[in-house]
């Protein structure tokens, strides 16, 4: 018999005790209590042996000082409750870099003051309806949200960003703000509109011929607090 049948099959004769908070938070015993969560949720496991990288990544995040503080700080049965759908959620995704942002997102939802107005069921909803190519735009348009920032220009056009003096290549990243002819573009930005992350407005007041009227790309407060609070890990890295 295979060491993980093992472990898994130790773990469901167990599954009736009691697993505590500090159970989960224990670095020694983390990976014993977040299976067991698994197995209570139902996964079978077979799953499990599938997913036991996942599943001991995840007990080694909820056992680092940070997330343990903040993990003990929350309701114990609203933990528990938040720790069984997400394991669900993260272990039945096919692809292995929608299990690791999924696990960003539970992450950054349990160390967050704001989880009455963005609750949990929402941030990882919002991870299953995006497409690869939906979050590599999104990275675009938080890439150059910040350069259009730190240029301190009014909107993006061609002649605003001559006008101030933007590089070439700073113009290229955001020229992604105002209009694409890229089909896929064009669908993932209502796809990531759909989902309040992203809102298309005009902005400006003065010449039309610097390119006023034309509808700009800007970041919802919900697509930043899901950028800066819940989506921690690396999206090049992840979803290139």
């Amino acid at each position: 018999m295979k060491k993980k049948t093992v472990f898994i099959d130790t773990l469901s004769a167990a599954t009736t005790q009691a697993v505590t908070l500090a159970t989960i938070t224990n670095p020694t015993t983390s990976i014993l209590g977040v299976t067991a969560v698994a197995l209570t949720a139902g996964l079978g496991k077979q799953l499990l042996q599938r997913r036991q990288l996942d599943l001991e990544q995840l007990a080694n995040d909820l056992s680092q000082t940070k997330t343990a503080r903040a993990i003990k700080k929350m309701d114990e049965q609203q933990f528990f409750d938040d720790l069984t759908y997400s394991l669900e959620k993260i272990l039945l995704q096919r692809t292995h870099p929608k299990r690791i942002i999924m696990r960003s997102v539970l992450l950054g939802y349990i160390s967050s003051d704001l989880k009455p107005s963005y609750p949990l069921e929402r941030m990882l909803g919002v991870v299953e309806n995006l497409t690869f190519a939906d979050i590599d735009y999104f990275r675009r348009i938080l890439e150059a949200n910040e350069l259009r920032d730190e240029s301190k220009i009014p909107w993006v056009s061609e002649q605003i960003m001559i006008n101030h003096d933007i590089p070439k290549k700073d113009q290229r990243v955001m020229m992604v703000l105002t209009s694409s002819e890229n089909r896929q573009d064009q669908q993932s930005k209502l796809n990531l509109v759909n989902e309040g992350l992203l809102v298309e407005r005009n902005r400006g007041v003065g010449g039309w011929s610097a390119g006023e009227g034309t509808p700009q790309i800007y970041t919802t407060p919900f697509g930043q607090y899901f950028k800066e609070y819940l989506l921690d890990s690396n999206l090049d890295k992840e979803f290139s």
